[in-house]
């Protein structure tokens, strides 16, 4: 059995020509190239999208002192231009979740390592539950929600907060993994 660069387990005899490996491991580099570059494209209009949106929305900041309400499912007054800060900050949210996947491929790429991608990704999943936990807990501080739909949210915070906390816990073990191999 013979070992080739960068290879951790043997190649055995009459096994895939080591031509052939390189040039798949080239066209899966090339793919994740091609997936951070349209992270990046939709990043880009992910902001553009926002911004757009939001300036569309800034009227209704101007207009302070009368401002335009609209009716929340359960009957509650709610200002359009809260509700567009609100929709605005999710798309911000989003874009920075765009940006640690796009991370986490150039990491990828550049350390091959499965514990930096393991961390990249913790970061990630730990962003996502903090974004949709601020944006539950505005729309519902918003929405006047009351009884059960109230107890619902309580509860789906309640678990995004010891995911939240099970994930740090994650990445706080990955990073002793890595302080010990050093």
């Amino acid at each position: 059995m013979e070992y080739y660069e960068d290879q951790t387990t043997p190649v055995e005899a009459g096994s895939i020509p080591v031509s052939t490996l390189r040039g798949l491991n080239l066209l899966g580099d090339l793919a994740h190239v091609a997936v951070a570059v349209l992270l990046i494209l939709m990043t880009v209009l992910v902001l553009a999208y926002a911004c757009f949106s939001y300036a569309v929305q800034l009227p209704h900041a101007l207009a302070a002192l009368r401002p335009q309400l609209t009716t929340a499912a359960a009957g509650h007054p709610v200002d359009l231009f809260i509700l567009s800060s609100i929709e605005f900050l999710s798309n911000i949210l989003f874009a920075v979740i765009l940006l640690e996947v796009l991370h986490t491929t150039v990491i990828f790429l550049h350390d091959r390592s499965s514990r930096a991608v393991v961390r990249a990704f913790l970061v990630v999943a730990i962003l996502s539950i903090v974004r949709k936990t601020l944006l539950v807990g505005a729309e519902s501080s918003l929405t006047g929600e009351m009884g059960m739909p109230f107890v619902y949210s309580a509860v789906g915070t309640l678990i995004s907060i010891v995911g939240i906390l099970l994930l740090v816990g994650g990445l706080l073990l990955v990073s002793r993994v890595d302080k010990k191999s050093q």
